[in-house]
């Protein structure tokens, strides 16, 4: 019940978002927009229960060894083989009394909308009309990759993603301080952000 909660908050933020960029103004926008983060939130729904030997063998694991053996005062020690922001993540949910599961893929589903969020902004700098803006931002949400890896498999490739992303629009909007910022948290999050960074 607490991923479905949370999907629907997070179904929530992604019209707030939209609204916030001026991009709902015609009801025909509205209403398609509403059904698109439904449908996108209900496939997602639909993957949360699907257990990867990746989640079990590994991020289940690395979770368990938070929880029972100090949470974030563990930090200091190796525990699996992802750089430490998103060790911070697996320490918090050691607290919570949620399935680790769903904290993972909910994680990756937050960063999947901060990732639209972000092609949306870049395909905006080419094109003004709301139309071309809103494609942008549900092809993101509806592309298969993106849902497999976050939703299905638990994978948190969409948080460096999204960084990534957002430096590209930050470059691309002559904001160089913004974007070398970004792709640093993109790199910290994973080294594969070094094939955008030149």
């Amino acid at each position: 019940m607490a991923d479905k909660i949370a999907l629907f908050l997070i179904g929530i933020l992604a019209f707030l978002l939209l609204k916030r960029e001026g991009l709902l103004q015609k009801k025909s926008a509205l209403i398609l927009s509403v059904a698109l983060i439904a449908g996108a939130m209900i496939v997602r729904g639909l993957c949360m229960d699907y257990e990867t030997l990746d989640y079990q063998n590994f991020l289940h694991v690395w979770v368990e060894a938070y929880r029972k053996r100090g949470g974030f005062a563990l930090l200091g020690q190796t525990v699996g083989n992802y750089n430490i922001p998103y060790n911070y993540f697996l320490a918090l949910f050691a607290y919570l009394n949620i399935r680790d599961l769903y904290l993972i893929k909910l994680l990756s589903i937050i960063f999947d909308i901060i990732l639209a969020w972000g092609i949306m902004r870049v395909v905006g700098l080419f094109r003004e009309s709301a139309a071309a803006k809103l494609t942008g931002f549900f092809l993101i949400l509806f592309l298969p990759t993106v849902i497999l890896n976050g939703a299905l498999w638990g994978q948190c490739d969409s948080i460096y993603v999204a960084f990534a992303a957002w430096a590209l629009w930050a470059a691309l909007a002559d904001k160089p301080v913004r974007s070398v910022v970004l792709i640093a948290l993109s790199f910290a999050f994973k080294m594969q952000a070094v094939f955008l960074m030149p």
